[in-house]
């Protein structure tokens, strides 16, 4: 009898809660500013705008792709002249979501391509020596396109794959069996947080198999590349959280990648943005993270093939918050460099050169391109030995547009090669 009078107490509170709820509501709502309300799309949070520990990883990556979608959806650009908190509209009096929420990482995630933040991921799917583009579609069929590259256009776009990396998942790049063509990844980020690969042929993509049962759950930040030097691309994931460890699992190069273990114990925690890139030129990618923000710090953690040494500081300023940055090797010294681009009104892409030890000053390479809600990438696609930039639209008209590298100085002939791939909500690079 007790727990059923506790029951009906219990149920009454409820009752009455939600009242007082809908008379508060009703308060706010006539406080604030109507037209701003009309004219808006709005996006509920639970939390506490002074406990930062409801702001969790999840949280953020699941918003931003809800931010993303309805920005493709609509037409809104991706910025936060357009993306407020509702503490920023007019004629409100409204705190959230308040002191904690951190909004250059959020940002990070809607602008870097399906809240997955790809720094480089090679894609020379059919072994030619040219950079290829890819784009999976993310929705029920979970397709995958290729067009590759003829050194001055992408050819006609093909189904590579029928069923690979459906939403939710963080498809990736790289040549896993060590046989010159690209091959792809997903990493299905749910409870059981396993990784497929499918290998291509040079002009389709196999079967898809489990190679690894267990890597990068959750909020975790997958990447590609060859850590050890043995000429096979292995899986790395940043923990991305207060604990900032790095996990390695290598890869066989028939049909799996060996047991995760720990190769750094504190690199690119929450809000900076991770990446790998053969900074010195001996073989072996290195970590790389950008820490954005308003010191917009670049550090690198060298690899020694079993392990990364101490994170060192190599550039004190570079792609601060808003912007994107990427790893290529841009002047074909077979040293891996760093790129941002600004986006917004001015859409400039900066270069930072590697020497092997450190990066030099940021130089303006090309003016304009991939001004905001486009998605940049970088890849070799005239097969020079110098990576290029490109830039899918991710509008209606989902064109292609790339500059090349011109080794020296700047990005040049920008131009349109390719005018339907890689629709809004899909991945592309």
């Amino acid at each position: 009898m007790a727990e059923l009078l506790v029951r009906r107490r219990q149920r009454v509170h409820r009752v009455r809660r939600r009242r007082r709820l809908r008379r508060r509501l009703q308060r706010h709502r006539s406080r604030e500013d109507l037209g701003a309300n009309a004219s808006a799309l709005g996006i509920e949070h639970e939390g506490y705008v002074n406990n930062a520990s409801w702001f969790t990883d999840a949280m953020y990556r699941s918003s931003a792709a809800l931010t993303r979608h309805l920005c493709d959806q609509h037409g809104i650009p991706k910025d936060r002249a357009h993306i407020l908190g509702h503490n920023e509209l007019p004629g409100n009096d409204h705190t959230d979501p308040g002191p904690h929420w951190n909004w250059d990482y959020y940002m990070q995630l809607v602008t870097s391509g399906g809240g997955t933040m790809l720094g480089g991921s090679p894609t020379d799917f059919t072994g030619d020596g040219k950079d290829d583009i890819v784009t999976f579609t993310q929705n029920p069929e979970a397709d995958v396109y290729v067009a590759p590259s003829t050194g001055s256009a992408f050819g006609g776009a093909k189904v590579w794959h029928d069923f690979f990396a459906p939403g939710g998942e963080t498809p990736l790049s790289g040549d896993f069996n060590g046989d010159g063509k690209d091959d792809i990844v997903t990493f299905t980020r749910d409870p059981e947080a396993d990784v497929y690969v499918a290998l291509s042929d040079g002009s389709r993509f196999g079967a898809a198999s489990v190679w690894h049962d267990h890597f990068a759950p959750g909020g975790e930040v997958p990447a590609v590349g060859d850590v050890n030097g043995d000429g096979k691309d292995d899986i790395v994931t940043f923990t991305h959280d207060a604990d900032a460890k790095v996990y390695v699992a290598l890869s066989n190069g028939v049909d799996g990648f060996g047991p995760a273990s720990v190769w750094h114990d504190f690199f690119a925690p929450a809000g900076e943005f991770p990446a790998l890139g053969d900074v010195n030129g001996d073989g072996r990618d290195d970590l790389i993270t950008f820490t954005q923000g308003s010191t917009a710090d670049v550090y690198v953690a060298f690899s020694n093939g079993s392990g990364f040494g101490p994170g060192q500081l190599v550039h004190e300023h570079f792609a601060p918050a808003g912007e994107q940055p990427r790893v290529g090797d841009v002047n074909g010294d077979g040293k891996d460099d760093i790129i941002t681009f600004t986006q917004g009104a001015n859409s400039d892409v900066y270069v930072a050169l590697s020497d092997g030890a450190r990066f030099g000053g940021g130089q303006l390479w090309n003016e304009f391109f991939a001004p905001d809600g486009e998605f940049p990438y970088v890849g070799d696609y005239d097969g020079d030995g110098k990576d290029d930039i490109v830039t899918f639209t991710h509008n209606a008209d989902a064109d292609v547009y790339v500059a090349l590298s011109n080794g020296t100085n700047a990005f040049v002939n920008g131009r349109k090669w390719h005018d339907f791939f890689g629709l809004a909500g899909e991945i592309s690079f």
